[in-house]
């Protein structure tokens, strides 16, 4: 392996992942709940 990555950056790196993952989620369910909103 060439580079090791520590236990708490991955951990850091799925935390943000999930974060944006949601934050995402949500403004797809916003955007599905109201379309004319958008527009």
């Amino acid at each position: 392996m060439g580079h090791t990555f520590s236990p708490r950056t991955r951990e850091a790196e799925r935390s943000l992942f999930i974060i944006i993952l949601s934050t995402c989620m949500s403004a797809l369910r916003k955007r599905t709940l109201d379309p004319m909103k958008l527009q």
